[in-house]
């Protein structure tokens, strides 16, 4: 009696279609010539560049007449696994961003478990980037900032996550505010810039105050006018960061003091792929300062320095 056995090799990569087939037959009459006939149409022993799915091949002892049919499974490339915990628990929103070409796209997100764990089954090897958000639903959502991991509230400062197997122990405890509370205030606006439909706020953005230390002090989000407000600072100076993913932030920096304590018009355009404050720098306007300026006359470097007063 003739018979077969078929063996295969499954799919290695995402959409690779690269697996394979082969089969062996036995009982047939020796030296007899053998057929085959595979249902994607090839006629060969052996079988590659198969995407995954049944294949059915039928072998023919051409001088008898006898056949065997055996059939193969091409598995499907199954890609690793991303999973971490998140330190505050569950109704915690995990974003799942991956970056090509140096650009960063949101592709997944879920929400952690009773134990604050998440797992992003699909991760197929590449560049990621993780954040974590409360729900609002959360008892503490307003005292904790949309964290990427490992500990960063802005992404041009994220932790890359470079995925090639499962990938495990991507956690994160989600930054706090540490402002101590004061009479201080800073607010400003965030609008669209050339190009778009300029001086269009942007709506629901995230804006972020760090302090002298780079250490979250506070944030807010932009309300439906594109405007932000921190109250209740304490005197010191900071740093305003408005987070977009794929635009570069520069920071209005903001000096609070018995002299100036509230700061308004601490306004942001977007455009040509950064997010920018208004007046270059976040300068303000200069009062009672000296510049030294060398070398001069100068061939290729200009360095300024001096004493400045940022209002």
């Amino acid at each position: 009696n003739l018979t077969s056995t078929a063996s295969s090799t499954n799919e290695t990569c995402l959409t690779c279609c690269d697996g394979t087939a082969t089969v062996s037959v036995s009982g047939s009459t020796p030296n007899n010539p053998i057929s085959y006939s595979w249902s994607n149409g090839a006629t060969t022993q052996a079988v590659s560049g198969l995407c995954p799915g049944a294949y059915t091949v039928t072998a023919t002892d051409t001088l008898n007449g006898c056949t065997t049919t055996s059939t193969v499974n091409i598995g499907a490339y199954s890609c690793p696994m991303i999973s971490g915990n998140i330190t505050q628990g569950d109704d915690v929103m995990v974003y799942l961003i991956t970056e090509s070409a140096g650009v960063l796209t949101a592709v997944d997100s879920v929400v952690s478990d009773s134990g604050g764990y998440y797992y992003f089954m699909n991760a197929c090897p590449g560049t990621y980037y993780v954040k974590a958000a409360l729900l609002p639903t959360h008892s503490m959502y307003t005292m904790f900032v949309p964290t990427y991991y490992v500990n960063s509230s802005l992404w041009g400062s994220a932790t890359a996550v470079l995925v090639s197997g499962n990938t495990t122990g991507i956690d994160i405890n989600l930054l706090t505010g540490t402002n101590t509370g004061g009479p201080g205030f800073i607010g400003g606006a965030v609008a669209q810039g050339a190009n778009r439909a300029e001086g269009d706020p942007i709506v629901d953005v995230q804006v972020v105050l760090l302090d002298a230390n780079d250490e979250v002090a506070a944030f807010t989000r932009t309300d439906a006018n594109g405007e932000y407000t921190f109250d209740n600072l304490s005197y010191g100076a900071y740093s305003v960061f408005v987070e977009m993913i794929n635009f570069d932030a520069y920071p209005f920096m903001v000096n609070v003091n018995a002299d100036n304590e509230e700061v308004q018009d601490r306004d942001f355009v977007v455009e040509a792929g950064a997010i920018k404050p208004v007046t270059p720098l976040g300068v303000g306007s200069l009062s009672d300062f000296v510049l030294d300026i060398y070398p001069n006359p100068a061939t290729d470097v200009l360095t300024v320095t001096g004493a400045v007063d940022m209002v």
